[in-house]
C-alpha cells in the first residue's frame, strides 16, 4: 500500500452537520436561555427580594447614551443564529452547551443576587420621535413584558455574545464576528440595557463557563487514555 493510500485510509471522516440539525441546536439552546431567564424572575417574585440597583461608573459616564446602539443591540440575535449556521459542527455542540451552562447558573445568580439598573432615569433620554428612538421604546417594552427587570448582573447579552465569537474562532469569519462581538458589546451600554459592571461580569459568565467546559473533555480525554 502506498504512504498516500495510507494516509487517505487513516484519515478521520469530515463532520458534517445539516442546517436541520444546526436549526434544533440553536432552538434547544435559546429556548433554555429563555425558560431559564423567564423562570428566574418569576422565583424573585415569590421570594420577594428587593433587586440592588446597579449605578453608573466613571467608565459609563464616558459612554454616553445612544439609541441609534439599538439596531446594532438587536443584531444580537442575528449573530446567534448565523453562529449556529456558519460554525464548525464542533463549535456548535460548544455553543449549544455552553449557551445552556451559561443560562443556569447565570439564574442561580439572578436569584440569589438580583439587580436591576434605574430605568426611571434613562426612559426620557429616549423620548424623540425617530425610528431608534421607537425601536429603542420597543425593546424596553418587550424586556419589561417578557424577561424580569431584576435580572442585570451578569448580561447574557454579552455572555452569549462572547460565546459565538469563541465558536467562530477558527473560521474565515473571526476577525467579522469579532468585530461584531465588540459592537455589540459596546451597544449594550450605549443603550443603557446594562452598565459595565453587568459587562464585566456576562464576560466572567463567558470565561468560567468556557473553563468548565474545557476543563470537562480534557478530564474525559484524559480518562479515556488511561482505561486499559
Amino acid at each position: 500500500m502506498t504512504k498516500s493510500a495510507k494516509a487517505v485510509k487513516s484519515a478521520k471522516p469530515v463532520q458534517t452537520l445539516n442546517a436541520k440539525a444546526r436549526l434544533g441546536s440553536f432552538a434547544l439552546a435559546l429556548g433554555v436561555v429563555t425558560l431559564c431567564y423567564k423562570l428566574s424572575g418569576m422565583i424573585q417574585l415569590v421570594i420577594g427580594r428587593d433587586a440592588a440597583v446597579i449605578t453608573e461608573t466613571a467608565l459609563d459616564k464616558l459612554i454616553a447614551f445612544n439609541p441609534m446602539a439599538s439596531w446594532v443591540y438587536v443584531s444580537f440575535w442575528g449573530m446567534i443564529l448565523a453562529s449556529f449556521l456558519l460554525a464548525r459542527p464542533a463549535s456548535v455542540a460548544l455553543l449549544n452547551r455552553t449557551m445552556i451552562g451559561c443560562a443556569g447558573l447565570s439564574s442561580v445568580i439572578y436569584i440569589a443576587y438580583p439587580t436591576r439598573l434605574d430605568h426611571a432615569s434613562i426612559l426620557p433620554l429616549a423620548t424623540g420621535d425617530n425610528t431608534s428612538h421607537a425601536l429603542w421604546r420597543l425593546i424596553h417594552q418587550v424586556d419589561t413584558a417578557l424577561a424580569s427587570s431584576q435580572n442585570c448582573l451578569p448580561s447574557l447579552h454579552v455572555a452569549i455574545t462572547l460565546l459565538c465569537v469563541v465558536a467562530m474562532w477558527r473560521d474565515k469569519c473571526f476577525a467579522l464576528w469579532t468585530l461584531w462581538g465588540v459592537a455589540i458589546i459596546l451597544s449594550v451600554v450605549q443603550t443603557r440595557r446594562h452598565l459595565s459592571l453587568d459587562v464585566l461580569a456576562g464576560a466572567g459568565l463567558a470565561v468560567a463557563v468556557l473553563a468548565m467546559y474545557y476543563g470537562w473533555h480534557y478530564l474525559v480525554k484524559l480518562s479515556k487514555k488511561h482505561t486499559f
